[in-house]
């Protein structure tokens, strides 16, 4: 693409001619190479300073054109004059200007019908250099964009730092208002079809610390936002601020946001845990004793120490990373914190035993909490299954008792009927199953009166479902075993039923891991 370039020394030489008293009201002669330098300071030029090429005719705006004029222009010779004052440059059916309109606007203008497009700003440090001697600050481009420090813009502001160049930011705003509404930047993308838009966009390589988008907002009074987002749709889905990691080493560690300082919601905190996302899940299994082995503390932060961290100020109630690391590994995440650049460089007492000497962060230990959740369910379902048990054993102790005082009122009653009466001493009893609860096999024992002529022993579950029946067991002394591989975890009621009349009635459990 052409460049619009303008000769220095034929527009000193003009000027200076404007104020040379030998120019007035004369037209100069002739110039070797072709190069006529008139003044004129009547219609139908318009007073203007004019260099014309012998190619082209000056005034006119064809694609053979090559001149300068400097004034009040006209349309064509002879032409009436425009209501702008400045410059204009014709070259090949290009153009460039610089005028003042009489309404009191500056414009710069440039293209026509040749192939230019930009419109550079450069940086000149010889003169007879040619372009080894010029540096491209910014450029414009006719599709609207421009480029600070870049000769290809790629959205309607762009701005790089290079490799070798001193800035540390790619771009500085500050809002030093001191009252009302305050934006450092604000940036808003919208689109018609269904293809992502960003209102801002930051990348880089390298080592250190990049900021995609650094926000500071401070007011002496009222409200400070840092980053403020507000996501807005009729139909669909809105993200008021969206985060997002990509680790692209095994050794890295990210946030999709890090906070320092407390985080308030006002609506709902919520975690992903579809099970379409997930593999090798398995029961939870002894947590009671995992838990038992925590150490639940009360703390307050060392604020004094750390204050460039905002930590909480208050009572805490939680447990130390490096402790519950030891019982739950997966628990425990380690933390790269980024050294704040609006606090500047922190002194080396502040950080003591947290960051290397010239490292830009340190690392930390965090807990995820909500990953107890399921952990101390599990305990309340194991303590829960114990104290079944023990409710268990301790129906079956009562109906122990119970049966020792039936046999002593009838040892009470037999005494002194002789020696037929011990055979009253024989009664129908229960017992519980051995062990209880059970995952695999269990045995329950009973006894009779010995003159029973039918012992049955029935399984139910809690709907009252007969699951299982031993019929013929002899009288008096006997027991049943109960294979658990063939029945569901849970919990079931066993009776003995003697010659027609329930004996009594059991509950046991049986648990599958």
């Amino acid at each position: 693409m052409k460049k619009l370039n303008m000769s220095i020394q034929t527009l000193l030489v003009a000027i200076a001619l404007l104020f040379s008293a030998t120019a007035v009201n004369a037209q100069l002669p002739g110039k070797p190479g072709g190069n006529t330098l008139n003044f004129f300071d009547t219609n139908p030029f318009g007073g203007q300073i004019a260099q014309e090429q012998v190619a082209g005719t000056f005034g006119t705006f064809g694609p053979g054109e090559q001149w300068i004029g400097i004034g009040q222009p006209t349309i064509g010779p002879g032409g009436p004059l425009l209501p702008v004052y400045g410059m204009r440059i014709q070259w090949g059916g290009n153009l460039g200007t610089f005028s003042l309109e009489d309404n009191g606007q500056l414009e710069i203008q440039w293209g026509g019908l040749g192939s230019t497009s930009e419109l550079d700003f450069n940086f000149v440090n010889n003169p007879f250099g040619g372009s080894a001697g010029e540096l491209n600050v910014m450029r414009m481009t006719a599709a609207g964009r421009v480029g600070i420090n870049t000769a290809n813009p790629q959205g309607r502001l762009d701005v790089q730092v290079g490799t070798s160049d001193a800035e540390v930011n790619g771009g500085n705003i500050r809002n030093r208002r001191s009252s009302g509404t305050i934006y450092g930047l604000q940036s808003s993308a919208s689109n018609g079809s269904n293809t992502r838009k960003f209102g801002a966009f930051t990348a880089g390589t390298g080592l250190g610390v990049g900021y995609g988008t650094y926000g500071l907002g401070k007011i002496e009074e009222g409200e400070a936002y840092g980053l403020f987002g507000e996501g807005v749709v009729c139909s669909g889905v809105a993200y008021g601020v969206y985060g997002r990691v990509d680790l692209c080493g095994s050794g890295a560690t990210g946030f999709a946001g890090f906070f320092d300082g407390d985080v308030f919601v006002t609506g709902t905190l919520t975690h992903l845990s579809d099970r379409r996302l997930k593999k090798n899940i398995e029961n939870e299994t002894e947590a009671i004793d995992r838990i038992m082995q925590l150490r639940p503390t009360t703390y307050e932060f060392n604020t004094e120490k750390f204050d460039f961290m905002n930590l909480d100020r208050g009572l805490n109630h939680g447990f130390i990373a490096q402790e519950l690391e030891e019982v739950f590994p997966e628990m425990v995440s380690k933390v790269v914190h980024p050294i704040d650049p609006s606090v500047g460089e922190l002194n080396e007492e502040e950080i003591a035993n947290l960051k290397e000497p010239g490292a830009t962060n340190f690392e930390l230990k965090s807990v995820n909490y909500t990953m107890l959740i399921p952990v101390l369910t599990k305990a309340i379902q194991e303590q829960q299954t114990q104290l079944e048990t023990e409710k268990a054993r301790n129906d079956e102790l009562q109906s122990e008792l119970e049966n020792i005082k039936a046999q002593l009122a009838l040892l009470n009653t037999s005494m002194g009927k002789g020696a037929t009466g011990l055979n009253d001493l024989e009664s129908n009893v229960l017992f519980q199953n051995v062990p209880n609860p059970f995952d695999q096999d269990t045995e329950i024992r009973y006894t009779t009166v010995r003159t029973a002529s039918d012992v049955v022993l029935n399984v139910y579950n809690l709907q009252g479902q007969e699951i299982a029946r031993f019929n013929n067991l002899k009288p008096g002394e006997g027991s049943v075993n109960i294979t658990g591989a063939s029945l569901d975890a849970g919990m079931y009621l066993y009776t003995l039923i003697v010659d027609g009349q329930a004996a009594g009635t059991k509950r046991m459990i049986l648990t599958k891991n």
